[in-house]
């Protein structure tokens, strides 16, 4: 396993730094003991399954979450748990992804061939 230092912008701190952070669903451990360090210019996926925790450690780091443990600091300022708007403050934002943000687009009314790369309207 290769470990590299973090990254850092010119100020010498981290734009992003998470660490420890754990949240539990009563038994369910959501999130175990994650941390990560991002540096100016990077490119952050998180990549996981369904309930692999992707969700949850974005909704702590906007605020919408308190984690059980754990920091978040940005540009070297810590970042208060629970607190939409020292997040959006900090230039963090979030892209919900629940379908119901655009109900009027039901796909009712279309078809095609997925095996042809196919679709249309269906009057």
């Amino acid at each position: 396993m290769t470990t590299r230092a973090p990254a850092l912008n010119p100020a010498g701190e981290a734009v992003l730094r998470l660490a420890g952070i754990t949240k539990r669903f009563g038994d369910l451990v959501a999130n175990d003991d994650i941390s990560l360090t991002l540096g100016r210019g990077e490119v952050l996926a998180l990549l996981g399954e369904n309930g692999a925790g992707k969700s949850t450690l974005v909704s702590i780091l906007f605020g919408h979450y308190v984690a059980d443990a754990g920091t978040i600091g940005v540009f070297g300022t810590a970042l208060p748990p629970g607190d939409p708007g020292a997040a959006i403050a900090a230039g963090i934002g979030m892209v919900h992804q629940h379908f119901t943000l655009a109900d009027n687009l039901t796909g009712e009314g279309f078809r095609g061939d997925a095996d042809h790369g196919e679709s249309r309207v269906v009057d």
